[in-house]
């Protein structure tokens, strides 16, 4: 967890007046982005291109904790020190062996009830409506589904593995439409299989 306790010493201490869920209740969210206008091609989302996130609450620290037979992992999402998009730390200590292109994504759906079945998480978190087809386009992750985590930042291939990057276009605001808190991260082999998944979770505000 070095890479974790080193981001968030760098983060900004001053309080907010922040909206998330310290949940466990369901909630659902409906996203304002209709009113957003932009040339729609092949590659964007229905409702134009990702935004970036400029006003992220500065102390909020969600947590997605995977196991599963093949994969025992921690994603989590931190604030930046200026508020725009959140820091992804990615650390597995286990992944399958027999494949080097494992894909992570941030999926719709919550399990509910103490739920493990993968399925039941939905489609990838895409406020903009792009779908996931064709893949996310390299270099403009402002294209790809705002769940596409390893799509706009790479693949993950064997374990111990930790990986770590600022991504623009996530929120941990409950009145963005690109807010994380209510959703659900899932690895999946490179043929989609489902392999472990997991609620994100609110862990330090």
């Amino acid at each position: 967890m070095g890479l974790v306790a080193a981001h968030f010493s760098q983060v900004l201490q001053s309080q907010s007046a922040c909206q998330f869920e310290k949940r466990t209740m369901k909630f659902g969210f409906v996203a304002t982005v209709a009113t957003i206008i932009s040339t729609v091609s092949a590659v964007t989302g229905k409702l134009g291109d990702a935004k970036e996130v400029h006003d992220n609450c500065p102390r909020a620290i969600f947590r997605s904790f995977l196991r599963s037979d093949e994969v025992e992992g921690i994603v989590s999402f931190l604030p930046t020190s200026d508020g725009v998009g959140l820091t992804v730390v990615a650390e597995f200590s286990k992944l399958p062996t027999d494949d080097d292109k494992i894909m992570y994504h941030i999926h719709e759906k919550r399990l509910e009830g103490g739920s493990t079945n993968c399925t039941s998480t939905g489609g990838h978190l895409d406020p903009y409506q792009r779908g996931d087809e064709p893949p996310a386009e390299e270099g403009h992750p402002e294209r790809a589904e705002v769940g596409d985590l390893s799509g706009k930042h790479g693949t993950l291939s064997g374990a111990p593995v930790v990986v770590s990057y600022v991504d623009k276009y996530l929120a941990n605001r409950l009145d963005n439409p690109a807010y994380i808190g209510n959703h659900s991260v899932v690895v999946h082999r490179s043929d989609k299989t489902r392999i472990a998944c997991s609620n994100i979770e609110l862990v330090a505000w």
